[in-house]
């Protein structure tokens, strides 16, 4: 059956011809790296908790396994080819993850960050390297607290994210930047009087909204580099949901 006959129609994620043409309209658009998403239900997924019901769970474990394959045929492809697109792993470090400093339990988010931690060392030249390093973003969701620790009630991902990675030397093999969602409506994020987000915060934004009229004054925001030399990040949005 030709992916033709396909359009309109569900489809398989783990099917190569699927991933084949999807490559072949992503190409076109010469797009240079994919951020491929694993960031909902990691706490369910690796512990087994928070699931909801045995679906949701079958769900999960069917997009990790989609992912595995995703990375295996693509490297299939660019050996056969010469394709050159990049892969950068989005893993949650949010409400469902499992993400909580004064718990025992290994974290779903830790298991997300190794179970693509594998797939970057079976795959190494599908890595975006940044700044020496592979890169890996960890979502986060909105709003983020950026109060101290004891004010946030658990709500600094960010934060506890940061600490995880020293904790367990991920920071050693791997080059980490947070990402959360509506900067564009938390002024804590940003400098004064500016759209740039902090200095002292590693955040890109998964969607900003463009609404400048009172009272939203919603304005993409975006993240310099450390150098201080170019923008890093930056979302244009194409619409202004909400």
């Amino acid at each position: 059956e030709s992916m033709q006959s396909r359009q309109g129609q569900g489809y398989d994620s783990k099917d190569p011809a699927v991933i084949r043409q999807h490559i072949r309209w992503i190409g076109g658009l010469g797009v240079d790296a994919l951020l491929v998403d694993m960031t909902n239900g990691l706490n369910c997924l690796f512990n087994d908790l928070e699931c909801g019901g045995t679906a949701h769970k079958q769900q999960l474990v069917g997009i990790k396994n989609n992912m595995a394959f995703f990375y295996e045929e693509l490297d299939r492809l660019r050996v056969e080819t010469g394709n050159k697109l990049k892969v950068i792993p989005l893993v949650g470090a949010q409400v469902d993850s499992g993400l909580d400093r004064t718990s025992s339990i290994k974290s779903g988010t830790e298991q997300g960050i190794e179970f693509f931690e594998e797939l970057m060392t079976q795959h190494p030249n599908l890595n975006v390297i940044y700044e020496g390093k592979p890169l890996i973003v960890a979502y986060h969701g909105a709003p983020q607290c950026v109060a101290e620790a004891e004010l946030c009630g658990g709500n600094d991902w960010w934060r506890q994210t940061d600490e995880l990675f020293e904790a367990k030397g991920f920071s050693e093999r791997l080059t980490l930047r947070h990402m959360a969602g509506f900067i564009d409506a938390q002024p804590q994020l940003k400098k004064p009087n500016s759209n740039e987000i902090r200095d002292d915060l590693s955040f890109w934004t998964w969607i900003d909204r463009y609404k400048p009229a009172e009272p939203y004054n919603y304005h993409p925001s975006y993240q310099r580099h450390p150098n201080g030399k170019r923008i890093e990040a930056f979302t244009a949005p194409t619409a202004s949901p909400g």
